[in-house]
């Protein structure tokens, strides 16, 4: 259709016609009036995943006897144009609709008000004058208004926008776009929506969830005061910005190579691949802050994510390491630094316990395994594949130790290090640099015996939690 630019719009006559015969009677097929309507609105902003938490809703709702699920994408392929609209550029074809659409949301919107029906509304909550109009609408009606928000990163939003294109165009159906404008202006606009939803009371109950139905947040009006300080919009902000675990950075870097895969399978043209193409780029930018940094193995699939990444390794260094082991620095004039050595097994512990009698008041004690149990991916890694945990983690909490090396030198303290060098350079590298601090190398005492320990010997029983498996003793070895 050459002309599309001037007929997408129905006429009146025509787009009435259409909501009574065939939006209405699919909406409403199994709603039943409610003594008590409910009205959920799922907000996020465009591929955060609102499609199946509102499944969830829908489902919950349903037991009452069944409700109307809202929302202008729902309509789309009600329209007779909308083919010919997305043919001719699938970049401004919902735009073309809209009108429409909107029309046809409203419509239902009422219907359901004017029935007592319950409804699920999926929103992007990026307009806070229109949620206002809703809510005071509903409110008139008698409905308890419930308010879902995802708190979903916008790395995984826009991948989500490139799997439901990909999805539909390998199903004919086009594919619905949505501009990097419009996706990063719905996810900052949520938020000051959510804080005035909260403040002017436009809701009965707000909970904020994970992409996977995960209850970050909920807050609820009981005789018109909210159970809990509000904070829906800094709930949502924290879990966009909240550090991945390695298994959802495997997962995420599974989903953006299955999507180039994709890309080339399933659009035919140049453009579009590139265009698309883009959209997987962008995504990988926007986890950058927040993924975990790949380490290459040896054994397949030959990469792991247990390496944070370099905020969360920066947090738990300062909030985590250096209030439990760093803060009884005491400085000096001569500082001293002392080194207890041997194998695993060799009895570094109670050499070092005698050796920290012996020093003066505010010695800092300086032990890798410490470091290895601010890890938050240690102790699962302990349970699994007891061999292969530190080697997994061993970037960071040698970090840890050097930067905790630095931070007393820095203030001229005592410092006792147990370590256990693999090689002559581990322990020079460390060694000279204590000593140019101007911290003199005081002492070094090498702990011997005839004969070492078990490799989960007495150590491991005393350090790790009851629940969890030692740690094997080669590994220990090579930390600092």
């Amino acid at each position: 259709m050459d002309d599309v630019d001037d007929c997408a719009v129905l006429s009146a006559p025509e787009s009435r016609d259409v909501l009574r015969r065939v939006i209405l009677p699919a909406a409403a097929a199994s709603a039943v009036p409610q003594a008590r309507p409910v009205v959920g609105f799922v907000g996020g902003q465009p591929g955060a995943g609102k499609t199946k938490v509102a499944d969830l809703v829908q489902a919950a709702l349903r037991q009452r006897g069944g409700t109307v699920r809202i929302g202008r994408d729902l309509y789309k392929a009600a329209h007779r144009h909308y083919a010919a609209a997305l043919a001719a550029d699938v970049r401004t074809a919902g735009a073309k609709v809209r009108p429409d659409t909107s029309s046809w949301q409203a419509a239902v919107e009422e219907y359901v008000r004017d029935q007592g029906l319950d409804a699920v509304v999926e929103t992007a909550l990026a307009d806070l004058d229109d949620f206002r109009a809703a809510s005071a609408a509903y409110r008139r009606s008698r409905h308890r208004i419930e308010v879902v928000a995802l708190a979903t990163p916008e790395a995984w939003s826009q991948l989500g926008i490139l799997d439901r294109f990909l999805t539909e165009a390998s199903e004919g159906a086009g594919g619905r776009f949505v501009s990097w404008t419009n996706h990063d202006s719905c996810a900052t606009n949520m938020l000051p929506t959510l804080a005035v939803i909260e403040a002017e009371q436009l809701a009965d109950r707000i909970t904020v969830v994970t992409r996977d139905a995960t209850v970050l947040y909920n807050n609820e009006l009981i005789d018109g005061a909210w159970r809990r300080r509000p904070a829906a919009d800094k709930a949502v902000a924290r879990g966009r910005a909240r550090a991945w675990t390695a298994q959802e950075t495997a997962a995420f870097h599974h989903e953006i190579a299955r999507a180039e895969v994709r890309v080339h399978r399933d659009v035919p043209g140049e453009d579009e691949r590139l265009a698309v193409v883009r959209d997987a780029r962008r995504a990988a930018a926007l986890a950058e802050p927040v993924r975990r940094i790949a380490q290459p193995r040896r054994r397949a699939p030959g990469v792991d994510y247990h390496r944070l990444s370099t905020s969360e390794h920066r947090w738990v260094f300062d909030e985590l390491i250096v209030p439990s082991y760093l803060n009884g620095i005491v400085t000096r004039d001569d500082p001293r630094a002392v080194y207890v050595m041997g194998q695993p097994g060799a009895g570094k512990l109670l050499a070092a316990r005698m050796v920290r009698r012996a020093m003066r008041p505010g010695t800092t004690r300086l032990v890798g395994d410490n470091f290895k149990a601010q890890h938050p991916d240690y102790f699962p890694l302990l349970r699994d594949n007891p061999r292969s945990a530190g080697a997994a983690i061993r970037a960071d909490y040698r970090a840890w130790f050097t930067w905790a090396e630095q931070y007393v030198r820095d203030r001229r303290g005592d410092v006792l290090i147990e370590a256990a060098p693999g090689s002559v350079e581990g322990l020079m590298a460390s060694v000279p640099a204590t000593d140019r601090a101007p911290a003199p190398l005081d002492e070094v005492f090498e702990v011997s015996t005839c004969r070492s320990r078990s490799p989960v010997g007495s150590l491991s029983c005393r350090t790790r939690p009851a629940s969890c498996a030692g740690r094997v003793g080669h590994d220990a070895h090579r930390h600092p």
